[in-house]
């Protein structure tokens, strides 16, 4: 796997790859997984440094070791986004978007998504839908996060035609994004 899909680690000293190698399987990723490679990648151009970093971030917001290993293992690539950005997109979720830290532990790959492009706009949309009385209740903000443009469009925005001030919210909070 490692020759087909990243072959630049071959070329590393042997012991540098087997540091590599016992670094994730410390972290509790076996090698059958199909996540090793891909952390295997991520730890090799991380610092041990910087994993301590975001580690001690998470924990500033009430997470346990086991919480970030637990969503570490799901996405690796979570201690590779900047501080100030994990910042900022869990201070809105957790402020404005009422997401408890242990909610989002779990299902990290929301801290993936732009804050701008994505979680702000989604959630303008959902509360303008919730303060005009719509029950969207059985959405969550994980599943609302993950659609894909096109879905989260149909749901929440072009069946509601009564309410055409959303799609202008929508595009005034996704200012970067083409206008519908």
């Amino acid at each position: 796997m490692i020759l087909r899909h990243r072959p630049l680690l071959i070329i590393l000293k042997a012991e540098a790859l087997k540091a590599s190698i016992s670094r994730v399987e410390g972290l509790g990723v076996a090698r059958t997984s199909g996540m090793f490679l891909y952390t295997l990648c991520v730890l090799h151009s991380v610092s041990e440094k910087r994993y301590k970093a975001h580690l001690e971030f998470f924990k500033g917001f009430g997470w346990s070791e086991d919480d970030f290993l637990a969503a570490f293992r799901k996405c690796p690539t979570l201690v590779e986004v900047s501080l100030k950005s994990l910042q900022r997109k869990m201070e809105f979720l957790v402020n404005e978007a009422g997401c408890a830290p242990s909610y989002l532990a779990p299902r990290p790959v929301i801290l993936l998504m732009s804050l701008e492009k994505r979680l702000m706009p989604r959630h303008r949309i959902v509360t303008g839908l919730k303060s005009r009385g719509v029950c969207i209740s059985n959405h969550s903000i994980s599943s609302y996060m993950s659609y894909p443009e096109k879905t989260f469009l149909e749901k929440f925005i072009n069946c509601y035609k009564e309410y055409p001030e959303l799609i202008e919210l929508y595009n005034v909070a996704s200012k970067h994004r083409t206008a519908l």
